[in-house]
């Protein structure tokens, strides 16, 4: 399927959630400067340019005495880019034409209640840095899009809640540690709803699987669903009888959005990655990431994103180490971002990580659809082994880099069809964007991302 057939899929059925390429326009900035070309009126603030300035003590002035609205107006978006704290029972109403985007912590620090309402073409909910949206009171009230969303403070409530109904809106109120839970299946088994995670963090989180043939991670499995704007840090996942083991996702059928993972997963299932184990046909993993070191003795793919791909990744990267067990048998496949890609695309996404087994840089074997992308990691040579892939079985490959010097390969792949795979030298790869890759996508720092290329929409953190 081609990335714009998924795109259709994406935003044709439950899916409304999937965000376009563009980054989010800050038109309204509700910031510490003055207010400036915005109309209040009757708790509503309205801009009356496209670029335009609400000061966060006006707007919380109004949140002290009742419910207040941000409206796009003659703008297009709106930017959160100073904390914002409310303690009364008022509803804050940030209404986009656009895209909204929070830069800072934004709490609803009483029985306030919170509207979020963006769309447009490529319009979206981003939460960056620092940025989330506290909601802890259980009686609180969240809208997004015009659909309400079950609020839940920890990973057990979650569970449960989502037990009673696999199909709802839910969010996660705050950041959760959860040091004191261990899990020994997926929390969530099923999931064909919408999880947004309110750009919050779950720490800590501890699942060491013991049953047969069943998916394992934060979701067992996911089907139609969208789970987006969450941070799993130092997550330990062992999946020990499971057929896909993943720390967002088992097995993916849906929309995974502004994902990220730190941690270690390791497991004897079939397709093993940092964070996504099987990517479903028509699935999206978009604007995401693992630092998870992986490790596998299964027979399938391991991968430092996603174990096996058969749908589309983009925007995204992994920076962990990959490690296949010497247990394993020796068809397994491994990559620095995907372990095995069978009629999936991988666009726009790059992998840091160092690969201790035959596979390649990037994708261990498969079906090559790739465009734009690079892997830097180190490659120890076990097997057939590439610098950006181990086995090509299909070739459609457009602008693909690996570095030379990094990986230690000096071909691109160990078997079959190299072509367009084009190996760089280190400093070549971080002396400027490689031929075929968008600046409006990629940037390029020497005190960012240890100067290697980087994705807009998602730098490192």
């Amino acid at each position: 399927m081609s990335c714009s057939s998924l795109r259709l899929f994406a935003t044709s059925s439950a899916i409304a959630f999937w965000s376009g390429t563009l980054v989010a326009y800050a038109d309204v900035t509700i910031s510490n400067k003055t207010t400036a070309n915005v109309t209040c009126s009757g708790g509503v603030c309205t801009a009356t340019a496209k670029k335009a300035v609400l000061n966060v003590g006006d707007l919380a002035a109004m949140l002290a005495a009742g419910d207040a609205s941000v409206k796009s107006g003659s703008a297009k978006s709106i930017d959160v880019d100073q904390p914002l704290s409310w303690s009364t029972t008022s509803r804050l109403t940030l209404d986009a034409r656009q895209s909204i985007t929070v830069k800072k912590p934004v709490r609803v620090a009483g029985a306030g209640a919170v509207t979020l309402t963006y769309g447009g073409s490529d319009g979206d909910l981003q939460f960056v840095g620092k940025g989330k949206l506290d909601i802890p009171n259980p009686g609180s009230s969240l809208i997004i899009n015009g659909q309400t969303y079950m609020l839940a403070s920890d990973v057990a409530s979650l569970a449960a809640d989502i037990a009673q109904n696999i199909g709802g809106n839910f969010a996660l109120a705050n950041d959760f540690n959860a040091v004191n839970e261990n899990y020994n299946d997926a929390p969530v088994q099923i999931f064909t709803g919408k999880f947004e995670g309110l750009g919050h963090t779950i720490s800590n989180l501890n699942i060491s699987e013991r049953l047969d043939d069943t998916p394992t991670g934060l979701f067992g499995e996911t089907s139609g669903s969208v789970v987006r704007d969450i941070a799993l840090e130092n997550i330990s996942l062992s999946a020990n009888k499971a057929n896909h083991a993943g720390a967002i996702a088992g097995r993916n059928s849906g929309v995974i959005l502004h994902v990220k993972a730190s941690g270690k997963v390791r497991g004897h299932a079939p397709y093993v990655g940092g964070l996504v184990g099987y990517n479903n046909t028509s699935s999206i993993v978009e604007k995401s990431s693992a630092s998870v070191n992986v490790s596998g003795s299964g027979f399938g793919g391991i991968g430092g994103l996603v174990g096996f791909n058969l749908g589309t990744i983009d925007q995204s990267f992994a920076a962990g180490n990959v490690t296949v067990s010497t247990k394993a048998p020796a068809a397994t496949l491994a990559g620095g971002l995907v372990g095995k890609l069978s009629d999936g695309e991988i666009t726009n996404s790059y992998s840091l990580g160092a690969v201790a087994a035959g596979g390649g840089g990037l994708i261990g074997a498969g079906n090559i659809a790739v465009l734009s992308s690079y892997s830097a990691g180190q490659i120890l040579q076990n097997g057939f082994s590439g610098g950006f892939v181990g086995r090509v079985d299909s070739n459609s490959v457009q602008h693909a880099y690996w570095d030379i010097d990094t990986s230690s390969e000096s071909q691109g792949c160990g078997q079959g069809d190299c072509s367009n795979i084009t190996g760089l030298s280190d400093a070549q790869l971080k002396s400027g964007l490689p031929a075929g890759f968008d600046p409006k996508i990629w940037a390029q720092d020497p005190e960012i991302n240890r100067g290697y290329p980087y994705l807009r929409n998602n730098p490192p953190q």
